[in-house]
């Protein structure tokens, strides 16, 4: 019963950290340049492929879905993340352990590991 009680601990405290990584990135606007170099620093940690960087840009620039119109930090996550979709489910893992590595610390909310 022990071990269940840690990882639903362990699970609510994920949320919490992203629901405040949401918060930063959602109100941390990014201009042209700033989002070229974090995205280059998505590939270089292993978020994706560098030849999906473009790909990544463009979706931030003319997202697919409206929500994330805005020029924000939480746009440019989730142009990586609808990268990521198309890789494998360990890839993924490993995708986002890396983009949260590059993003969580510049916005302030706990890295994870």
């Amino acid at each position: 019963m022990e071990s269940v009680d840690n990882a639903l601990d362990a699970f609510m405290n994920s949320l919490r950290g992203f629901q405040a990584l949401h918060e930063r990135l959602s109100s941390w606007r990014l201009t042209r340049t700033r989002a070229s170099a974090l995205t280059v620093d998505m590939a270089r940690a292993g978020a994706f492929a560098s030849s999906d960087i473009l790909t990544v840009l463009a979706e931030y620039e003319t997202p697919s879905h409206e929500e994330f119109a805005g020029r924000t930090a939480w746009s440019l996550y989730n142009a990586a993340t609808a990268r990521m979709k198309a890789q494998s489910p360990g890839r993924q893992v490993d995708g986002f352990k890396a983009l949260n590595t590059v993003l969580m610390p510049l916005s302030g909310v706990g890295v994870a590991a």
